[in-house]
């Protein structure tokens, strides 16, 4: 049972952290990708379009995350009173 647990946990971690880093990833390679075509190398470009990028991908998947989450912590404490007595 603890180990279905962990391993539900784990896989909730990654559907939760998959967007923003999937995000931070596109735009990261889109930013080298024109700093190379244009030989701009400026370190600090990239990082205002990965914060965006982030910010906006938390946005969108914020309800389904906080669904994720309900469902989770339900399935957690329900648990807890069935070990528990």
């Amino acid at each position: 049972m603890i180990a279905q647990i962990l391993h539900q946990a784990i896989m909730l971690a990654v559907h939760l952290a998959a967007p923003p880093l999937l995000a931070a990833l596109a735009v990261g390679v889109l930013v080298s990708l024109i700093q190379a075509v244009t030989q701009i190398n400026e370190t600090s470009l990239s990082f205002l379009p990965k914060i965006a990028a982030v910010l906006a991908a938390l946005l969108i998947t914020a309800g389904t995350a906080q669904r994720l989450l309900t469902v989770f912590s339900q399935h957690i404490f329900a648990a807890m009173i069935t070990v528990g007595g």
